[in-house]
């Protein structure tokens, strides 16, 4: 796996749609993503917002791809209003990612007034075509690798691509929704595998998760800690 960033200067987002955005939000930063609607082409994000001054939480929704859904917290840093939210992203670029299911768009990544900077992480096929979408709307970006750490690393120890993207798969289709929105046959029947295939794929990545999160609460296979 691997790291990969785009930062563009502050001139080239300026110059671009996105200044709509940082005429009301000075940055936004992804703090995580909660979940994507491929129908709609739309991903709600949790995001840091830092408005511009004069605006108000209701200025929010005048970004034209933003959707306010719930404001988490609100406190005042350096005299401007931060906001942590839940808001509905529907931007065109959104689109590039439906078919990359090896790369993602990761927390930190930023669009702001003094520039952006856009985090990919995946395999290097998968940030590789990523970069390349996102150059196709802006060939502005510079780009740099950043080496993973070694717990980073290890998040995807033992995973395989077919596992990755039996996962993503799953996860797009909303298997992991509650209720939910897809049968296991069916995320078979997107990948063009067996059923069967599918069980051990997410299974194993099911696995790996747990021990994971096990591992970082510092619990033992037998309960305790």
């Amino acid at each position: 796996m691997k790291e990969v960033r785009l930062r563009y200067p502050a001139h080239a987002i300026a110059n671009s749609e996105f200044s709509q955005q940082t005429a009301i939000c000075e940055e936004a930063v992804l703090m995580a993503s909660v979940s994507r609607h491929h129908e709609q082409n739309t991903i709600v994000y949790v995001l840091q917002l830092t408005l511009a001054d004069d605006m108000t939480v209701e200025d929010v929704d005048l970004v034209p791809w933003f959707k306010l859904i719930e404001v988490i917290g609100e406190e005042v840093v350096g005299g401007r209003v931060r906001l942590t939210a839940l808001v509905q992203n529907s931007h065109s670029l959104l689109r590039m990612g439906r078919d990359i299911w090896n790369a993602v768009v990761a927390p930190g990544s930023s669009i702001g007034i003094s520039g952006a900077t856009v985090i990919i992480r995946g395999t290097p096929a998968g940030c590789s075509a990523m970069v390349k979408g996102f150059q196709s709307w802006n060939p502005n970006g510079t780009v740099s690798v950043v080496q993973l750490t070694e717990q980073q690393q290890d998040d995807f120890a033992g995973l395989t691509e077919h596992q990755m993207k039996a996962f993503s798969t799953a996860w797009r289709l909303g298997y992991y929704d509650r209720p939910r929105k897809c049968t296991l046959a069916d995320v078979a029947r997107e990948i063009g595998v067996s059923r069967a295939t599918i069980s051990g794929h997410l299974g194993a990545v099911e696995s790996t998760a747990h021990r994971r999160l096990a591992a970082r609460l510092g619990l033992r296979s037998d309960g305790t800690h």
